[in-house]
């Protein structure tokens, strides 16, 4: 089995193509579109690395800083993972609300959280912090939804979510905030 897009758990579809980090995946990725909403705060913070399963194309893996999935695209998010250097996996974990509505379990780097091969969407997602993470910084999510577009950002564990019931995920962007 090859890994997935730097994040250690094995693609659904081969076959594998060279792709991500010396790792394979199982098509030729685009670049994804930038997203600009929230804007990553200068100074020295660490770089949020994601990785997501969207509607029509698998596994993606998306440059440092990066949001996962495609804004304006109309494809579904459908599985997210994240990864944050220099915190360690412990300290991050993430749940998304699945298509039936329903909060799923949070899990913690390197797995992602949604469903992978199923094609159902992920409805929100929620990140969280804890130990010397927590201490240093807040964590911010925004996304953009199929039928809603943009919505402002949450933080710490609170779940974004459309403002229309059922409305798909179609992206998601993550920062990091220093706490004064």
């Amino acid at each position: 089995r090859s890994a997935a897009p730097g994040f250690g758990q094995a693609p659904l579809t081969p076959p594998p193509a060279p792709g991500f980090g010396g790792q394979s995946l199982p098509y030729a990725p685009q670049a994804p579109r930038p997203y600009a909403e929230p804007i990553q705060p200068a100074g020295p913070t660490p770089g949020v690395r994601m990785a997501g399963h969207v509607e029509g194309e698998g596994d993606v893996a998306f440059e440092p800083g990066q949001g996962a999935g495609r804004p304006g695209s109309k494809r579904r998010l459908e599985a997210v993972a994240l990864y944050i250097e220099g915190v360690g996996l412990q300290d991050v974990a993430y749940a998304a609300i699945a298509a039936d509505g329903q909060p799923m379990p949070w899990v913690s780097p390197p797995q992602f959280t949604g469903s992978r091969g199923t094609g159902a969407p992920l409805l929100g997602f929620a990140a969280r912090l804890s130990g010397e993470a927590a201490m240093r910084y807040s964590i911010a999510y925004a996304g953009s939804f199929l039928g809603a577009g943009p919505v402002a950002p949450v933080r710490d564990g609170e779940f974004l979510r459309s403002p229309a019931d059922g409305d798909p995920l179609e992206s998601l962007t993550i920062i990091l905030e220093p706490r004064s």
